[in-house]
């Protein structure tokens, strides 16, 4: 399956003027396809997930960037937000089930990145979370690229 469409299609309905929440969403997405092996439906909830707590837990308007290409060697299939981050002793935690930081004002559950945890766990991807330099938070799920140049698939 192809993660640059994967991460077009996912955020489609997010970047969409009508969407009820101001965003700015924008892309950084790989020029031509790129594959992995993987459940379509299953990172789309992920990529889903990731795309609507960079929404959520940042304020109105913030830019968000939905990721899909080559870095340093890997896949990375992802987002990223200009907000405020998170504090950096609750990182180890923002994947744990149920758990909401302390300064969490936004409605959810704290189940979104326990969920994309699992399904990167599945589809043998590293999750990496954390906040980006300057400000904002960053969440990507990344492959190791085998030696044919085609994603592993864990």
């Amino acid at each position: 399956m192809d993660i640059v469409r994967l991460a077009r299609e996912a955020a489609a309905p997010y970047a969409d003027p009508s969407f009820a929440r101001s965003a700015d969403v924008r892309f950084d997405l790989a020029q031509a396809p790129l594959m992995i092996n993987g459940d379509v439906d299953l990172l789309d909830m992920a990529m889903r997930n990731l795309i609507d707590n960079a929404l959520r837990y940042t304020p109105e308007g913030t830019r968000v960037t939905v990721v899909a290409h080559m870095e340093d060697g890997d896949a990375v299939l992802g987002a990223r937000d200009a907000g405020g981050g998170v504090p950096a002793e609750e990182l180890p935690r923002v994947s744990e089930r149920f758990y909401r930081g302390k300064e969490t004002m936004a409605e959810g559950s704290g189940l979104g990145l326990a969920i994309v945890r699992r399904i990167a766990q599945l589809h043998g991807a590293r999750l990496e979370i954390a906040n980006a330099p300057g400000s904002g938070f960053v969440v990507h799920l990344r492959w190791a690229v085998a030696p044919a140049g085609r994603p592993g698939s864990g």
